[in-house]
């Protein structure tokens, strides 16, 4: 009897669910239910609503008992037969108190009404603001002249509008320009000039700037460097013995002071030891001399290059006819004398063959390994080609031989100038007579090589005119690209109308040894003799690390002004496309030469040979000169 009336109730229900089925309807849930708003902002939540019972239809949304200002997007959702996830989103206005409200999210749909609580959080609204920042925060600007900055603007809390700029602590004669400019909803960098009048003293001056916004006050450091106008001269020195005096080899240490090597036959920092000696002479930044050295044999000796090293130690290089090494190898040898940065010998190499050999130039890597060029009459490394190889020989730190190269053809070679880069690459420039690179011009060509560390040739480039052509200088940006310096007898890169006049040339290869670009300058001669004629020669060459070029050397001409006397030095400042900025050109009445230029850390060094009363009374035949510019 029990189980009869189990088996009833059962087919009742049964019967009860067959005959009224279940209506369509939904359910929703929130992925979250907690938000944060800011006032006068928006947030979103993730709704998803699930349809049962095969329910399709819109739905409607509402927040239930929402304070004025708080409002929900989108008001209705269409449901199909499959789950349907909805992104709602929650506005508050600026108006609505900071707090935390208790909402309910109403979903309904005719008959049917299902609800969820949330949990808002208004914050208060950021006050309307801004942020400054400049860059560069230090910029050096020339006396009469005008630098830039970036000043970047970033608002916040909704402020647009102008803001204005002012200097302070800044002397007057330095100011701005813009003085004002306007932001809008986003970040504005605008390029601000800083102009300095002629009237502002050189100096550094920690300068602030205010930049206003309203109410809004933001101020940032801005340091400016005021220097001298560009070619300005700082100082200029001359010194010499009683009798014939030449510079030939210039360079700066890590201190900013100034070495200089030449040569000597008169009694300059000691009693002459032959008929001409080498000197060796280290200056302060101020031109002050810090100590001297005299040196030789009892014949002829010269210096013909000098380098420092990462420790200041200095090396200089040249000829002697005798022995200043430990032995002498021919006629000529070529010697390497390393010291201190206190002036004492740390060591002196000679080398050669039973001929004659001379070092021209010499530069140190970044692990203070030493290179030479130059050239030989005899068999340095394998068998002379003709009659004057070049070479290439590299030195460890103490002195020690790693290897030797000789380049040459059946005629005339020789290397004037070496560089080494941040690889340990070597770069040498010269001039032939025979073929080195692709073909002969004609004449004396000249050439310009990259050897790897090892000494093994890279690559060779020879170019020139059917006249002479040589260089003297010879410099490497951090692109690995090559300028060179020198003259031209012919018309390397513009036509001219004689052929018995010299230009300057300069030239920029890249980091293979194709030309960039090439600038062959000349001058008016000032005289109606023509052995006048534009005598126009660069004797030296360096790159500032913006990309400047300065060069350096003598003219009979005008390059600027009138000639002084026979010849005049220069410096010529040309940018990094090779256009001339400035030339500054001096001189006595008599011989003046400028023959190296080097950089300390702010300035142009220029070093040469006077025959006049340059800087002061001449001591003898021919004295030196050091002058500094201001870059």
């Amino acid at each position: 009897m029990k189980q009869l009336l189990i088996f009833t109730l059962l087919l009742i229900l049964c019967l009860s669910v067959a005959v009224f089925p279940q209506s369509p309807t939904f359910n929703i849930s929130l992925k979250s239910n907690t938000l944060s708003v800011v006032q006068g902002g928006s947030g979103s939540l993730s709704l998803t609503i699930t349809p049962v019972n095969k329910f399709t239809g819109t739905v409607t949304l509402s927040l239930v008992n929402a304070p004025k200002g708080i409002t929900l997007k989108p008001t209705t959702v269409s449901v199909k037969k499959s789950t349907v996830t909805q992104t709602i989103t929650i506005s508050v206005e600026k108006s609505v108190s900071a707090g935390k409200y208790s909402l309910t999210l109403r979903v309904a749909s005719g008959n049917i009404v299902k609800k969820l609580a949330i949990s808002l959080t208004v914050t208060k609204a950021p006050e309307p603001s801004i942020s400054v920042s400049v860059s560069p925060s230090k910029i050096t600007v020339s006396q009469g002249n005008s630098s830039f900055f970036n000043l970047t603007v970033v608002p916040s809390g909704g402020f647009t509008g102008s803001v204005k700029l002012e200097l302070q602590k800044a002397p007057s004669g330095i100011t701005l320009t813009p003085s004002s400019f306007s932001v809008g909803k986003e970040s504005v960098t605008q390029r601000v000039a800083v102009k300095v009048d002629n009237s502002v003293d050189v100096g550094v001056y920690n300068i602030t700037l205010k930049v206003t916004g309203g109410n809004i006050v933001k101020t940032v450091n801005l340091e400016v460097v005021v220097r001298l106008p560009s070619g300005t001269l700082i100082w200029s020195k001359q010194f010499g013995s009683n009798s014939e005096d030449e510079v030939c080899g210039l360079a700066t240490d890590s201190q900013n002071n100034i070495i200089i090597a030449g040569s000597v036959k008169g009694n300059l920092d000691s009693n002459k030891m032959g008929v001409k000696d080498v000197f060796l002479r280290k200056f302060d930044f101020e031109g002050n001399l810090i100590w001297g050295r005299q040196f030789g044999s009892d014949y002829y000796d010269e210096a013909y290059g000098v380098a420092v090293d990462s420790n200041d130690n200095i090396i200089v290089v040249g000829y002697t006819y005798k022995t200043l090494g430990k032995e002498s190898y021919g006629l000529v040898d070529a010697y390497i004398r390393k010291y201190d940065k206190d002036g004492n010998v740390i060591w002196t190499t000679q080398f050669g063959t039973k001929s004659s050999e001379v070092a021209n130039s010499v530069a140190v890597d970044k692990f203070d390994n030493i290179y030479v060029a130059g050239y030989t009459w005899g068999n340095l490394e394998g068998v002379n080609k003709g009659a004057k190889d070049a070479y290439v020989c590299k030195f460890d730190p103490d002195g020690n031989i790693v290897w030797k190269r000789q380049i040459g053809t059946e005629y005339y070679d020789e290397i004037f100038n070496i560089a080494v880069d941040s690889q340990g690459n070597i770069y040498i420039a010269g001039y032939t007579w025979g073929v080195l690179g692709e073909k002969s011009n004609g004449s004396q060509d000249i050439i310009v090589a990259k050897l790897d560390t090892f000494g093994n040739l890279i690559w060779i480039s020879q170019f020139g005119t059917d006249k002479l052509d040589e260089p003297h200088g010879i410099a490497l940006d951090t692109a690995g690209n090559i300028y060179i310096a020198g003259y031209t007898n012919g018309s390397l890169f513009t036509k001219k109308e004689s052929t018995r006049d010299i230009d300057i040339i300069i030239v920029k290869l890249d980091k293979n040894g194709k030309i960039v670009f090439g600038v062959q300058l000349d001058s008016n001669y000032s005289a109606s003799s023509e052995s006048y004629l534009g005598q126009d020669s660069a004797l030296d060459i360096v790159l500032s690390s913006d990309g400047k070029i300065f060069i350096v050397g003598g003219t009979t001409g005008n390059l600027a002004g009138k000639n002084q006397g026979y010849e005049d030095a220069f410096v010529i400042l040309l940018d990094q496309f090779g256009k001339t900025v400035w030339i500054k050109q001096f001189g006595t009445p008599e011989t003046d030469i400028a023959q190296s230029v080097a950089l300390d850390k702010e300035n142009i060094i220029v070093v040469g040979t006077t025959w006049g009363d340059l800087e002061g009374e001449n001591q003898g035949m021919k004295d030196i000169f050091i002058r500094k510019y201001s870059p």
